[in-house]
């Protein structure tokens, strides 16, 4: 396969960023969905938190296009912040109503402690890389659209025009 061919083009599942293509893979390049090994090991999972952070983008940018219009921007650090939030009081009310025991991989818990700030950060993001990806929302810094795979310092996201 020629590396240069729109064919060749993939996004990871899990980060969400363009798989560049390798020469070592062109036996099975269909075959391949995560960049890394990382990438790899770090599932998207259904109940886990970057599910919550896609669902949060895109509830944030849906209730301020109704304030702001088709202009609404929702960036990344906000869309983590309310995330965390609404999950911290979703698990507060869960452990007083609930005693049934949940596996760390089911509720997404990290077996060594809470996630830092900067985890969640770049959970987020890769969050909003996803939903580039599959056409929900774009990237845009200083009002331009940019590629996500790229994209340093704050993501604005919006849905697109």
């Amino acid at each position: 396969m020629n590396p240069l061919t729109p064919a060749s083009l993939k996004i990871c599942a899990s980060c969400g960023r363009k798989i560049t293509w390798r020469k070592k893979w062109k036996k099975n390049w269909d075959a391949i969905t995560y960049c890394s090994d990382s990438c790899r090991k770090h599932k998207v999972k259904h109940n886990s938190i970057d599910v919550a952070f896609e669902t949060k983008i895109i509830s944030l940018l849906q209730d301020r296009r109704a304030i702001r219009g088709p202009a609404a921007v929702v960036t990344c650090e906000e869309a983590e912040k309310e995330g965390l939030k609404e999950r911290k009081s979703d698990t507060a009310d869960d452990t007083e109503h609930h005693s049934a025991v949940v596996s760390p991989e089911e509720a997404d818990i990290d077996p060594r402690g809470p996630p830092t700030p900067s985890k969640t950060r770049e959970r987020c993001r890769q969050a909003a890389r996803r939903l580039v990806a599959r056409g929900e929302v774009v990237v845009t810094q200083s009002g331009k659209v940019v590629d996500p795979s790229f994209a340093k310092g704050v993501m604005e996201l919006k849905f697109p025009s």
